[in-house]
């Protein structure tokens, strides 16, 4: 239970940090790179066993490894650019949902049992970021409309 309060904790935290970069004034990429490095020299200075330096270029799962490196340095970018121009609460809802894709991909690639109520979660869910996403004009005051989405 404390591992899932961690994850919770850590992947909020992460938002404000974003939004407190805008703030003050620091470059997105900067920061972010800094702290692959930081992350490098932490798990570096932890591992315990022997590095073979010497044979890193000659494994398989090298070139995957540096695709996702890149690729997290962008994501992490666009949910920064995200967060400053569209609130915390939009991109904390849609990345929570962001596990629709997977779960969809799941139910494609390993042609598992589409049951109605799977399709309705997914599209609920997809519904929900899109709810979530779109700015109020005016909020003062409610509209029938409301009512049915809480149904």
């Amino acid at each position: 239970m404390i591992y899932l309060f961690l994850n919770i904790l850590a992947s909020s935290i992460i938002f404000l940090v974003f939004k407190l970069f805008d703030k003050f004034q620091v470059n997105i990429f900067q920061a972010i790179v800094v702290n692959y490095i930081i992350a490098y020299a932490s798990g570096f200075a932890a591992y315990s066993q022997p590095v073979n330096w010497t044979g890193l270029a000659t494994y398989s799962w090298l070139p995957g490894t540096v695709f996702l490196g890149v690729l997290f340095i962008v994501i992490f970018n666009l949910m920064a650019i995200t967060t400053q121009r569209s609130g915390l609460s939009v991109v904390s809802v849609a990345t929570k949902m962001s596990v629709v894709i997977p779960i969809a991909f799941g139910l494609i690639y390993y042609r598992e049992n589409a049951a109605t109520l799977k399709i309705v979660g997914i599209l609920a869910a997809l519904i929900a970021v899109y709810l979530v996403s779109v700015k109020k004009q005016d909020s003062s005051k409610p509209t029938k409309k409301i009512w049915y989405f809480l149904f």
